[in-house]
Formats: C-alpha cells, structure tokens, sequence
C-alpha cells in the first residue's frame, strides 16, 4: 500500500518536472514571438532560432534534472519514514514481547518508548505516555529517589539493580541499564521491572520460619543470639537502659514425668502465648531460649519495669495454666558489662532465685526470682 502511494507521489514529481518543461517552451515561444515580433509563435514553438534553441534546451534540461532530483529525495524519505516506522514497531514488539515492565528514557527523563506492562503501572494506556517525562508521573519522594538512581547509572556507566516496595504491598526487581553509544556516552537508559511479590513472601515467609520456635512461636534462640547482640550494641551507643530477663518452668521435669510430655508441650505453648502479650510490641522482644527457658529483651526497661513484667507472666501462668509457676532473673546492662555478662547474669540470678526457695518444689510452688 505504501509501495504504491510512493510510486504515485514519484510519477507525479516527474509529471510536473514534464509539465513544467512545456510550460516554459510555451511561455519563450510567446515572448519571443509577441514581444520581440521575431515570428509567428507557432514558428517559435516549432522552428525557434538555433541560439534559443540551445537556451531552451539547458533551461528544460535542468527544469528535468531537479524534477528526478526531487523524485529521488522524495523516494528516499518516504523510505526513511517507512524504515523508522518498522523500527518502531518493531521495538515496540520487541518492548512487548518481555514479561517484564520495560522503559526507555532519554537523559532528562523522557519516554522514549515503554511497553504496555510498564504503562499499566502508571495508569496508560499502551504508549499514551511516550514524550512524557517519568518522574513527573511518580509521587515527590519516589521521584527524588529515581532521578539519584538515574544520575547514577549515566555517571558511572555502570547497572543498577535494587528492590522496590510499592505502596500497595507490591514489591519488584528493578534493573537500570546505560544505554552507550560508539563514542562510549551514555544517550539513553534502559529500566526493566519485574514483579517478584509472590518470591519476596515466601522469602520473607522462610526468614520468619527460620527465626521462629515451632512449639511456641516465639523467637528461636539462634535469633536471640544475633538481637542481643544489636541491641546492647545500640542501647550502649544511644545511651538508653536495657534489661535481659531469664525464666523458667518450674519443676518441668517432674511436671512432665507426672502429666507426659504433651502435656509437658501444652504449658511452654500456654507460657510462650502469655510472655508474647506481656511485651511491649514493636519494641521488647521475646524469645524460647531452650527447653523449658525463656528470654526477654527489654530496651528502654529499668529493673522496676522488668519486675513488673515478669509478675505479670508469672501471675498469668499460674492462673490459666493449672498454678504452673515460673522463676526468672534480671539483669541491667551496665558500662563494662559484655553480651556474654548480661547473659550470663540473668541466667545466675534466675538459678539464685530457684535456690533461695525453703519448701518442697512441686509443679504448683511460685517462685518469681528478683
């Protein structure tokens, strides 16, 4: 169909080149015939005098040479756009043929070309945005952030890959690539995001499960060992308190000698259900040490705030678990004191306060070590 109409457009240059030619041999005869008198104008149309002839002649000839001279450029143009048409297309197909959001910026930011998947994520329809620039279609704060990593890619020449997490919950994998032509400078930059939600649950799923007890779905000890570590860190930086507490069941042993070991099971869950609602959220953190040991990370917690969290998972115990009763011990950190010594602290006063008991040890005694 374009083949044709370029065809038509060629004809038509060359026509008029023609028509042009015979105009102007015209328009001499008749000058020369009617107002110079030389002869007739038929004469000048058919014989003209052999000087004027040759003028003529170059005049038609050069009329004849730019009309092919256009037909050719014409030509050529129409094929240029024909080619940059296909290419574009063709680009577009290739953009759409990923999975993945794809982009084409320019060095300011504009869209050059994106494919639907990405246009999608900005509320257009197929390349309703191209010309736009990007960062004026993402919130202030998103915009900053991008335009840095931008600004990075085209100064080092160097990927970019990081994760971004939407505020819908949505997270993706984001590769930045210079675009770098034969002179070695970066003229574009190519940005693909890929949707990885589903992969970053399950990561986080797995993470969770990995820090997490199974029987009482407090922290697991390996855990304890990596946040006690942080947190005496930066409790001794910041210069707020800390306290670490150590409990356990008492008499366990023999609790589950006398009722079983699922039994034995039932209380830890019981008491790892209570110690989780006794801690400040977002802020203390609580831990199964081993066994039948539990361990509490209280940041910003003087010994009198301890004390009173551990009466109220020692009251709770013996309340709603059969009068199972629990002893613990605390311990300050102090300037000087190491993680090992905040540990080992808490655990000596917790054994302190299970030795200073004076009757029978039974699955009912209390004992709340201070």
């Amino acid at each position: 169909m374009r083949t044709d109409t370029q065809t038509t457009v060629g004809k038509r240059i060359i026509s008029l080149g023609i028509l042009l030619a015979l105009s102007y041999w015209l328009l001499e005869s008749f000058i020369e015939a009617y107002l110079f008198h030389s002869n007739s104008f038929v004469y000048e149309v058919l014989s003209p005098r052999t000087n004027e002839l040759w003028m003529r002649i170059a005049v038609i000839v050069l009329i004849l040479a730019f009309s092919v001279y256009a037909h050719i450029m014409v030509t050529r143009h129409r094929k240029l756009e024909e080619l940059c048409r296909v290419t574009e297309q063709t680009q577009q197909s290739l953009l759409n043929a990923t999975t993945e959001g794809a982009i084409l910026l320019s060095l300011d930011g504009t869209i050059s070309a994106i494919n639907d998947r990405a246009a999608e994520d900005f509320g257009a329809q197929g390349t309703g945005i191209i010309g736009k620039n990007i960062y004026d279609l993402m919130p202030p704060d998103v915009a900053s952030r991008r335009r840095a990593h931008h600004k990075m890619v085209i100064e080092t020449k160097w990927p970019l890959r990081f994760e971004d997490e939407r505020e819908d919950g949505r997270w993706f994998d984001i590769n930045i690539y210079p675009v770098i032509d034969d002179a070695g400078q970066v003229v574009q930059v190519a940005i693909f995001g890929r949707e990885i939600t589903a992969s970053k649950k399950m990561e986080r799923e797995l993470t969770r499960l990995s820090i997490t007890d199974d029987l009482t779905g407090l922290l697991n000890q390996r855990h304890f060992m990596e946040k006690i570590e942080q947190e005496v860190e930066r409790a001794k930086r910041m210069g707020y308190p800390l306290c670490l507490v150590i409990l356990d069941v008492d008499d366990f042993k023999v609790y589950n000698d006398t009722y079983g070991h699922l039994k034995g099971n039932e209380i830890l869950k019981g008491i790892g259900e209570i110690v989780r609602h006794s801690v400040r959220k977002d802020v203390d953190s609580a831990y199964r040490f081993g066994g039948d040991e539990f361990a509490l990370i209280l940041p910003y917690a003087e010994r009198d705030r301890a004390l009173e969290i551990i009466d109220r998972i020692g009251a709770r115990t013996t309340s709603e678990l059969d009068g199972v009763t629990i002893s613990a011990g605390v311990a300050l950190l102090t300037d000087g004191v190491t993680v090992h010594d905040l540990i080992h602290s808490a655990d000596k006063s917790m054994y302190k306060q299970k030795g200073q008991a004076m009757k029978p040890r039974t699955p009912h005694n209390r004992r709340s070590g201070r």
